[in-house]
């Protein structure tokens, strides 16, 4: 009989250190769960966005400054010459577009893309990872000036400036918004 007591006992003291254990790792999970906002490529809108001579991010919230951020740019700096695409629809209650150029470089060895697919929101700042590539210094590439850059749709959400960290951690950019 003293046995069975000491199992008993055994057996529901382990339930309930097993309980106790889930819910540790749970409340745990959820305070180091970080809000994110998701990224969206938008790759219709590629076209002779990235002119610039410096690295800089745009950030564009409502259909107006899409549209007059669209007709500002030089038919000489479109990548595709005026056919034009029909431009993308963004929700502006939703989402946002967030530019981000590489600045002018010297050749096709140069490229910009995005690590993953959320921005990570921590102290009411958007942190975006980019994935920044120069060139083989063996490589053969296209002498011609060229200008990596995304257009990305930015689901909005309680930030007020976005970073943009490299693959090293490094902040390349900030932006208030």
């Amino acid at each position: 009989m003293l046995s069975f007591l000491k199992v008993f006992t055994t057996g529901i003291a382990g339930i309930c250190l097993a309980i106790a254990l889930c819910l540790l790792s749970v409340a745990a999970c959820t305070r180091s769960a970080r809000p994110a906002a998701a990224l969206i490529l938008l790759p219709g809108v590629q076209r002779g966005i990235g002119v610039s001579k410096s690295m800089e991010a745009i950030w564009i919230s409502n259909e107006k400054q899409w549209h007059d951020f669209l007709v500002s740019i030089p038919v000489e700096h479109l990548e595709i010459l005026p056919q034009p695409a029909p431009d993308p629809e963004v929700d502006f209650v939703k989402y946002g577009v967030l530019l981000i150029r590489l600045g002018e470089k010297p050749n096709s060895g140069y490229r910009l893309a995005l690590a993953n697919n959320e921005a990570v929101i921590e102290n009411r700042e958007a942190k975006i990872q980019v994935l920044i590539s120069e060139p083989d210094p063996d490589g053969i590439y296209l002498q011609a000036i060229v200008y990596p850059h995304l257009v990305i749709e930015m689901e909005k959400g309680d930030f007020d400036s976005i970073a943009v960290i490299d693959q090293d951690g490094t902040v390349k950019l900030r932006l208030s918004i």
